[in-house]
């Protein structure tokens, strides 16, 4: 196909001398055939493109006959003649991938323009090519028009004879200049041609400090946004006016859209950066492939790594102090019957054999000095090797605890976000955002528990600053919008993270958005896939985040107020160090103890006022 078929990509008005009849050698239009600009192979060079008639038939039977006979030669199907076509398609039977659109004459330039309007604001620019057959005066006058000038591959057929010059071109090497001019042959368009080249173009960008990052004058300087459009503007040679606002994007009840992107929609903005893509954005606008790739995760405190007064218990589960428990019951009788009944001949008749029968386990368990009686001695070992197994175990793990504290448990998935009811669960909201339409559509079980409790925080530094410094409450939101917030907020060590990052709850597309249909699509895809490809976008957000948290340190350093107070005092609690033991570690002893010391004092009291009353005490 070569270059030839290149031109189709061109803007091109062509200039028709005059009419050829059947017995001419070529008309004009034949030649346009002949040259692929209208037919358009596929790869097996067989199928030409589709043919379709769009307005009035207002053409005399000289066009008529070279028409007929141009798409018979080039095995395009049959024109019919009719006296009011309107988008009439002549389906081949195998499918083609292009279209050619043959916009039919109209002396009303406003009837013509509207004709042009209708059946091209509505469909793919990549694989159509639009004839507008006219006079020069009607065509010269619409081609700068902004109906004419969104068409992608549009050529202009001259209905009146002007000079030898049978062409009018905006072509210049590898992009379209901004006046046509006249030319006797087919432009040889450059391979690097692109249709943003010598573009001028409207374009918006969210202020947020993700996307743009100001200067002390208030000039944006540098961003994930930014950047790529000025890449863009250097590498494809365009020039645009900028706008950069903080606006919603969601669609109202009516279906219109909101903000920047309502502009795009009404075709007030050519491009947009950035969005996510979604269902109902799809059907408003164009995408351009995927800049970069975000997951919607949740961002709690990181959990604080603390000695509780429980960890006495953690060395054995339930079941192993069950198992001590009932072993302990257990030997309590088998000693009392060996110290009552055993043939011991030197038993003091004091020896209370129930005291001794509790306490010679319980010694042997604590690894107590105590006498033993001699009946007792072979089942007082059996004990002792028990309990210094027991003792052994439960030291060495109970070490292990007091050194090397558990952190408190904390969801990390959006399942255990559901079960956690103590945990707080705030959405950060943009409005019409992918975020905020899946938890007021979704119909998975564990979003829908979420969903019940959520809060919709509208304050995104609110959002992130209650997921650090609260306890039991995470933010949702995207990695890209949070990691700049904290980077500027809160960031006083750059090597110290202060939030536990959640896995991924479903993933988006971050695209480039344009208007529906726009001959820009294909052109600036090929250039955002190749900033993907090479790493720009990644190194432009790194860029944004090294400079948040170089900013944000300052600030944070230069105010010291309570969010730098709460910082310290949580990245203290996070350091590891060695730190002395509380009264709260020994809850458990001191209650035994004063335990024991009141029921001994009661015991005691006991026996003095039986005494006085002239009770007898009564021994086993």
């Amino acid at each position: 196909m070569g270059s030839i078929v290149g031109a189709l990509i061109f803007t091109n008005l062509i200039l028709l001398p005059k009419y050829c009849s059947a017995t001419d050698a070529q008309s004009p239009l034949e030649n346009i055939f002949k040259s692929n600009v209208i037919r358009r192979h596929s790869v097996d060079h067989r199928s030409p493109c589709y043919l379709e008639l769009v307005g009035q038939w207002h053409l005399d039977p000289g066009f008529e006959t070279a028409l007929h006979r141009s798409t018979i030669q080039n095995d395009i199907p049959q024109v019919v003649k009719t006296a009011h076509i309107k988008f009439k398609r002549f389906v081949q039977k195998h499918q083609t991938h292009c279209t050619n659109v043959l916009v039919l004459p109209n002396p009303v330039k406003k009837d013509f323009l509207s004709t042009v309007s209708s059946s091209s604001e509505s469909v793919h620019q990549e694989s159509l090519h639009f004839i507008l057959i006219n006079s020069f005066n009607i065509l010269a006058k619409i081609w700068s028009t902004s109906i004419v000038t969104r068409i992608k591959r549009k050529t202009g057929l001259l209905t009146d004879p002007r000079s030898s010059s049978i062409f009018i071109s905006n072509v210049r090497g590898d992009h379209d200049s901004q006046q046509w001019f006249l030319t006797e042959t087919l432009p040889t368009p450059s391979f690097g041609w692109s249709s943003l080249r010598n573009e001028h173009l409207r374009v918006g960008i969210f202020k947020l400090d993700v996307h743009v990052i100001f200067d002390s004058a208030g000039s944006p300087k540098f961003g994930f946004s930014y950047s790529c459009l000025e890449a863009l503007a250097k590498a494809r040679n365009f020039t645009h006016d900028l706008e950069i606002k903080y606006t919603g994007f969601g669609q109202n009840p009516d279906g219109t859209w909101q903000g920047m992107l309502g502009d795009l929609v009404n075709r007030k903005k050519d491009i947009l950066f950035i969005m996510g893509q979604t269902l109902q954005r799809n059907e408003a606008i164009d995408f351009t492939t995927p800049y970069a790739i975000t997951t919607m995760r949740f961002f709690t405190r990181r959990p604080t790594a603390s000695i509780k007064w429980e960890a006495i218990f953690y060395p054995f589960d339930l079941r192993t102090w069950n198992l001590i428990l009932f072993v302990f019951v257990l030997m309590t009788p088998v000693f009392y019957l060996h110290l009552k009944f055993g043939g011991a001949p030197h038993r003091s008749k004091q020896e209370d054999p129930w005291y001794h029968a509790i306490t010679l386990p319980f010694s042997a368990l604590i690894q107590e000095s105590i006498n033993i009686p001699p009946r007792v001695h072979f089942l007082m070992q059996i004990c002792l090797l028990y309990s210094m197994i027991i003792q052994g175990f439960y030291s060495s793990n109970l070490i292990s605890f007091l050194t090397f504290p558990e952190p408190e448990p904390v969801p990390l998935t959006y399942e255990d976000l559901a079960l956690r009811k103590d945990y707080t669960a705030e959405l950060m909201v943009f409005n019409g955002g992918a975020t905020e339409v899946l938890f007021n559509k979704t119909k998975v079980q564990h979003f829908v528990e979420i969903r019940k409790r959520l809060l919709m925080e509208k304050n995104f530094n609110k959002c992130v600053r209650d997921a650090i410094l609260n306890k039991k409450t995470v933010c949702i939101s995207w990695p890209i919008m949070v990691d700049n917030i904290m980077a500027k907020n809160f960031t006083l060590n750059p090597n110290l993270n202060l939030a536990l990052v959640s896995s991924s709850g479903m993933f988006a597309f971050i695209n480039i958005g344009l208007q529906r249909y726009s001959k820009h699509t294909e052109s600036l895809s090929s250039a955002i896939g190749w900033l993907a490809n090479t790493g720009h976008g990644l190194r432009w957000k790194d860029n944004v985040i090294s400079y948040l948290k170089s900013e944000g340190r300052r600030w944070l350093v230069q105010e010291k107020g309570e969010i730098y107070r709460n910082i310290t005092e949580l990245a203290n609690m996070f350091e590891v160090q060695t730190k002395p033991f509380g009264i709260y570690h020994f809850v458990v002893s001191f209650f035994v103890v004063q335990f024991g010391a009141s029921a001994g004092l009661f015991a005691l009291f006991g026996e003095i006022l039986g005494t006085k009353l002239g009770l007898q005490v009564c021994r086993v």
